[in-house]
């Protein structure tokens, strides 16, 4: 499968888990709820030390970054959990600027209305590190504003009280898997297709399932299944398509049609 997007809505939030969403793609989004991000766990195989086995902390990551960090010592607390031995805290503006230009393996970030105390930042990667994504965690953490959890810088797992973060990211991913199918032929940038075009999808179905049908020098065609089960990217194609999505390089507008 070439696209995968589910969404949820629970009790004042919204969960998607989505592919393939590169943190790089969406960093912007996920700064737009200011404040700032503490970075709980990073996993990379872009940064290694001259032995080729040691990989940098986070800290050396930011530092190569030139991106001004707060670090966290989450020492023993990180034994057993899916958290980083340290973690960082940085303003919101600053996040596109540390993911840019490398690959994480595991990336797992939260967004918090203001900077955390260090005991406060424990008892949040506590929380994380020990959630089984059932939806109910950030109800539990007034002062969070996101939660996202990514994997090979393509599955996403993203929880936000931001309820028109769905729609927003669902924009987001459709513009850049329509880039991505264009790169076969010739990279470029893809405008997102209209507010009412997305709320639209979203009214029809919450899950759906894509596949790249054609690409040419100047447009690019998606067929999207609304599925009745969140969709995962090793799922065979579906037999047929609901819509089909065509975006023009030329006039840079989307176009959707009955499949």
């Amino acid at each position: 499968m070439d696209f995968t997007f589910s969404l949820w809505r629970a009790r004042g939030h919204v969960i998607v888990d989505a592919t393939p969403a590169a943190i790089q793609d969406i960093a912007d989004l996920l700064a737009a709820a200011g404040g700032t991000v503490a970075v709980v766990r990073v996993a990379s195989s872009s940064f290694f030390h001259d032995d080729n086995v040691t990989r940098w902390s986070p800290s050396e990551i930011a530092a190569a970054q030139d991106v001004r960090a707060t670090v966290h010592d989450f020492g023993g607390l990180a034994d057993g959990l899916n958290i980083s031995r340290e973690g960082l805290v940085l303003a919101a503006e600053d996040l596109a600027a540390f993911v840019t230009g490398w690959t994480p393996d595991h990336l797992t970030l939260v967004g918090l209305l203001n900077a955390p105390t260090r005991e406060r930042l424990d008892e949040i990667a506590l929380a994380v590190g020990t959630d089984d994504r059932d939806g109910r965690l950030l109800p539990t953490l007034p002062d969070v504003t996101f939660w996202y959890a990514g994997h090979d810088d393509h599955y996403l797992w993203l929880e936000s009280t931001d309820e028109a973060f769905g729609a927003a990211l669902l924009a987001r991913l459709l513009a850049n898997n329509a880039g991505l199918a264009h790169e076969t032929v010739d990279p470029v940038a893809v405008a997102e297709p209209d507010d009412a075009a997305v709320r639209d999808l979203l009214a029809r179905s919450e899950y759906w399932a894509g596949f790249w049908v054609t690409q040419s020098p100047t447009t690019v065609s998606i067929g999207l299944s609304a599925v009745s089960a969140p969709p995962r990217s090793w799922d065979p194609r579906p037999e047929r398509f609901d819509l089909l999505v065509t975006y023009d390089l030329e006039s840079r507008t989307w176009r959707f049609a009955p499949g």
